[in-house]
């Protein structure tokens, strides 16, 4: 799967033209695909991947696979990815992602949503900014030992959504498993743009193989990266 990423120094402005990390209405974004597909060629993307949100019981993904398919065979200027977003389940890292899944998509993207605790899902929120943090750390720090996984999603992303801060001494750590496992941190313009100039110099100094995305659930969030991505050379 790494041929899909490029390692973080060496970004340049052509990558900037990707989004590895896009919704759509098959579950709760606003767009249909042919809308999401229309609007990334309008503003020149070179590669998308719609990476559709899943669960264990979720029985829609064969019937979303067959349209994007369809929908993408007759586009020659933008490279069309059919994947997968599902959270990481358990402190050993398993993703809730059924097998049938796992193996038709082409992207697998694991991270942290609801956050468990003694079996039971809940609201980050709810958790208190420290045991969030803590807990995204550990859930995440475990999935990168899942080998089904292609990105890492969002990382700290519900720390930042609900207590606006995720340590850096986390996101270090991370980092260097995502370079240990080979697995691409997914550069999120939603959850990282704005702590980007604090971001950076960890992902300069360890190189890791990065996945530019923007977790768009509505179009004009696609491709952000293309619009902002100068910080990033």
């Amino acid at each position: 799967m790494i041929p899909f990423f490029t390692k973080f120094n060496e970004i340049n402005i052509n990558y900037l033209f990707t989004d590895k990390h896009i919704h759509t209405n098959w579950v709760h974004a606003k767009d249909s695909v042919s809308d999401v597909i229309d609007k990334a060629r309008q503003i020149g993307l070179r590669q998308i991947a719609i990476t559709e949100h899943c669960r264990k019981e979720s029985v829609y993904y064969g019937a979303f696979y067959k349209e994007v398919d369809q929908k993408r065979n007759d586009k020659t200027d933008i490279q069309i990815i059919i994947g997968n977003e599902s959270r990481i389940y358990d402190y050993n890292g398993s993703l809730d992602i059924s097998n049938e899944i796992k193996n038709l998509s082409e992207f697998k993207i694991g991270s942290v949503h609801n956050i468990p605790v003694d079996g039971k899902f809940y609201k980050p929120a709810i958790l208190g900014k420290k045991i969030c943090q803590d807990l995204e750390y550990k859930l995440t720090k475990a999935a990168l030992k899942n080998k089904d996984i292609d990105v890492i999603g969002h990382v700290g992303g519900q720390s930042l959504k609900y207590f606006r801060s995720f340590p850096m001494d986390y996101f270090e750590d991370i980092i260097m498993c995502c370079l240990k496992h080979d697995i691409a941190f997914d550069l999120n313009y939603t959850y990282h743009y704005k702590i980007i100039n604090s971001l950076k110099p960890l992902l300069v100094k360890y190189n890791p193989y990065v996945s530019l995305g923007s977790d768009a659930h509505k179009l004009d969030y696609i491709g952000k990266w293309s619009k902002a991505g100068n910080i990033l050379l």
